[in-house]
């Protein structure tokens, strides 16, 4: 696999957990927030990890927040939201790297609808600004935001089709 131009065949472990943490995003279904940590602290996790110096860490966490609309948040601890703003923490905790792929599993299987449209709003906004987003899904209701659905059934891929914008 190649990513950002650079093949992952022989990369040692350190180096795919540089890819990993640099190029990649991650939604998970369960959010995995860390519950000790605030919204802010969870979304500043990656640029702690990355060496970011904290004046520009927290510029760029505000403005991560800000994009979930999440910043009124940001002293809440996980247990205090609800799963749709613990979801929009994830993705602010994603999108705060600034990395050019997002992978999301289930990103909305805990959520209602309201919250669901919400989150996947805010994700079809970042594959509008050149991020590549890979949402794994069994959620119908996402059909419509998706430029393209691939089908898998068996481990193979089933059908393809692409989606007419919403």
């Amino acid at each position: 696999m190649i990513i950002d131009g650079i093949s992952t065949r022989d990369l040692s472990a350190k180096k795919m957990a540089g890819i990993r943490l640099n190029k990649i995003g991650f939604v998970f279904q369960q959010f995995n927030l860390l519950a000790p940590l605030s919204a802010e602290q969870n979304v500043m996790l990656p640029l702690t990890l990355q060496g970011v110096p904290s004046s520009e860490a927290r510029e760029r966490v505000n403005q991560a927040m800000q994009k979930v609309n999440m910043g009124h948040r940001a002293k809440s601890l996980p247990k205090m939201m609800s799963g749709g703003e613990q979801q929009r923490i994830a993705i602010a905790r994603a999108l705060v790297t600034d990395p050019p792929i997002m992978l999301c599993d289930e990103p909305t299987a805990s959520l209602d609808t309201q919250s669901a449209h919400i989150v996947m709003e805010e994700l079809k906004l970042l594959a509008a600004e050149g991020k590549a987003v890979a949402i794994v899904t069994h959620d119908m209701r996402l059909k419509p935001y998706a430029d393209e659905i691939v089908y898998v059934e068996n481990g193979e891929i089933s059908k393809t089709e692409i989606n007419q914008p919403i």
